[in-house]
């Protein structure tokens, strides 16, 4: 253990009071003032936009508001007036679907007879090169019709 001596203890200690006042007036310093952040646009604008919220919110409740049944009743229209849409929206929906479904079958069938078409080409083509090479050609049976 180191032992100090008196002047040294003392050296020590006005140091330290020293330190200590130097702190204190620090922080009793008067101190700058502070100005309020600078409000920006969007913060002036959401402010005025709930003040006018509040504002019309204060006029509703000092209006005449709804009775209970009255509520009731709107809510069952509105209930009525949705449906009535929604099945709308599904009859419309259904026919769009339903027209759909028959242009693509003739799509079909169009395209159908026009591969069929192409095959049948297709066979001519090597039915003529055949006669001239002299290559057996096997030809697509065709449909039977009755002689009437």
């Amino acid at each position: 253990m180191t032992a100090y001596s008196n002047e040294q203890r003392l050296e020590i200690m006005a140091r330290a009071r020293e330190a200590i006042e130097s702190a204190e007036a620090t922080l009793n310093a008067p101190r700058p003032e502070i100005e309020p952040p600078v409000e920006t646009r969007a913060q002036k604008w959401k402010r005025e936009a709930d003040e006018q919220a509040a504002r019309f919110a204060a006029e509703r409740a000092k209006s005449d508001p709804l009775t209970e049944w009255e509520a009731a009743q709107l809510e069952h229209r509105l209930a009525g007036l949705v449906g009535e849409q929604k099945e709308l929206v599904l009859q419309i929906v259904a026919g769009c679907i339903a027209e759909l479904r028959h242009e693509f079958a003739e799509r079909i069938e169009r395209l159908t007879a026009e591969l069929e078409q192409v095959r049948a080409d297709l066979t001519i083509a090597k039915f003529n090169n055949s006669n001239n090479s002299g290559d057996v050609v096997e030809l697509p049976t065709l449909p039977l019709r009755r002689r009437a």
